[in-house]
């Protein structure tokens, strides 16, 4: 009995074990040229504030997530002249996709 007891505990820990590698993997990814990171930091759980990311990563960006974060209109075409088409900013280059956002939302309200 006792050592069923201990096998089902060792088994719960190497599970417990293997689910806490996976997501710390996937959280500390880097590889922001990958398509598939955001949807593999989703499927163990590890939520993402994409205006945190570094601006390589707005390339892997698409579709809604985009609009959501821009609003769409002059805002995306703003964000895409800069990051997708390479035109320079007319301020300090930003950090991450929060700050060049701000920055095209900014830039827009000017116009």
């Amino acid at each position: 009995m006792v050592k069923q007891l201990l096998v089902m505990i060792a088994a719960v820990a190497v599970v417990a074990g293997s689910v806490y590698y996976r997501r710390e993997q996937a959280r500390n990814a880097t590889d922001y040229a990958d398509p598939l990171r955001y949807e593999r930091m989703s499927w163990v759980g590890v939520s993402v504030d994409y205006r945190k990311e570094p601006l390589v990563a707005w390339k892997i960006i698409s579709g809604p997530k985009i609009l959501e974060l821009t609003g769409g209109g002059k805002v995306l075409t703003c964000m895409d002249e800069h990051l997708r088409l390479g035109d320079a900013f007319d301020a300090p280059q930003p950090a991450n996709i929060g700050e060049a956002i701000d920055h095209c939302k900014a830039k827009t309200a000017n116009k």
